[in-house]
């Protein structure tokens, strides 16, 4: 778990770079101002991540004023790291959101054309194609009238309807202009029917989220779910990630710093059993063996009567090394370098116990 959340740490501290690095650009004047600001900008979300060690370690060896220093100096480089990521995260989210909807608005007007054209389509009543009707416009105007002595077709008798020799040709010219006027309407529905069909490809075209109308479906939700303005929702959302970035991306490696092994309380540790002492053991050096005598010569003392329990001995072992900034060895290592010592060790109502061995605490407890 510690190497994943350092990896993962460590990516996320990568992209924060490169977002410092974005920031510290766009402040320069000059292409080489540019990248000094840039430079700096990384060098700053660097010792971001930086701080908070240090914080520690000046705490632990009591270094009061680089430990003050760090204090103060973490929120000032989280704070222009975060106006960083707050602008990277407004700039990137008003441009997809401004993208968007400007496609809504497309959307919107392609509907409505489809509505408006669609009610335009039912009003034009034709049932005949236009080239039906021009074959009966024009066999009605080669129609055989009477004229005197003369036959001749209709459209040259009348000149073009516009005399009327009798009521047969008056009729015939009423249905003509009757055929006209239908023929102008199965044009405009022709017409019609394309634009109609090209506003719904066009429409078709469209994402999902656009032909609905929402140019930015996390504000939208937050919006309509808190039932806030939906400005105000982008906004809480772009904090959101920025704070995120921040504490993340500063604080993650510290934080998966502490996640090795859990400290466990020696005195709860399953006491196993020591192995023998004349086989040696590869993982033991001299300097834990020099420890553990001077351990046991500041902490113990010999008293034939008494004992101890060995995950209790174990446990003052641990606290005495750590005092003294050192790692102390695992129990059954503790138990093997015991054993070189000499110290025997029995096991009395289910607890092992090293014989003929005091802590000088207990018998300081005893003498007052």
């Amino acid at each position: 778990m510690k190497r994943a959340g350092e990896a993962l740490s460590v990516t996320l501290l990568c992209l924060s770079a490169v977002l410092a690095w974005r920031l510290g650009f766009s402040l320069g004047a000059s292409d080489v101002e540019r990248h000094i600001l840039a430079l700096i900008s990384v060098a700053l979300e660097g010792w971001k991540v930086l701080l908070p060690f240090v914080i520690l370690v000046a705490w632990r060896e009591r270094r009061h004023t680089a430990c003050l220093m760090a204090i103060v100096l973490w929120p000032l480089l989280t704070a222009y790291s975060f106006v960083g990521g707050l602008g990277f995260s407004e700039f990137n989210r008003a441009t997809v959101a401004g993208s968007r909807g400007s496609s809504v608005e497309r959307a919107a007007a392609l509907k409505q054309d489809i509505a408006d054209l669609s009610v335009r389509l039912k009003a034009l009543a034709a049932h005949r194609s236009p080239a039906e009707i021009e074959a009966a416009i024009e066999a009605r105007r080669l129609i055989m009238v009477r004229v005197g002595t003369d036959a001749r077709p209709l459209v040259e008798a009348t000149r073009g309807c516009t005399l009327a020799l009798s009521k047969r040709t008056i009729d015939i010219c009423a249905e003509v202009s009757g055929l006209t006027q239908e023929l102008a309407q199965s044009k405009e529905r022709v017409r019609v029917e394309a634009q109609l069909k090209a506003a719904r490809a066009s429409l078709a075209e469209y994402h999902g989220l656009d032909w609905a109308g929402v140019g930015d479906p996390q504000v939208s939700v937050i919006a309509s779910t808190l039932g806030i303005d939906p400005a105000r929702a982008r906004q809480a959302l772009n904090i959101t990630f920025a704070l995120l970035l921040e504490l993340i991306g500063g604080l993650g490696l510290f934080f998966s710093s502490l996640l090795g092994a859990p400290c466990r309380d020696p005195a709860r540790q399953p006491v196993t059993e020591a192995t023998d002492p004349a086989v040696p053991v590869t993982a033991t050096t001299e300097t834990d063996a020099e420890r553990l005598r001077q351990f046991l010569s500041e902490r113990t003392h010999p008293e034939a009567s008494a004992s101890i329990v060995a995950s209790r001995l174990h446990a003052d072992y641990a606290i005495w090394a750590h005092h003294r900034g050192l790692a102390p060895v695992s129990l059954t290592t503790f138990g093997n370098l015991i054993a070189r010592q000499g110290v025997a060790k029995a096991k009395v109502e289910g607890l092992m116990r090293y014989q003929g061995l005091a802590l000088n605490e207990d018998r300081e407890a005893r003498a007052s």
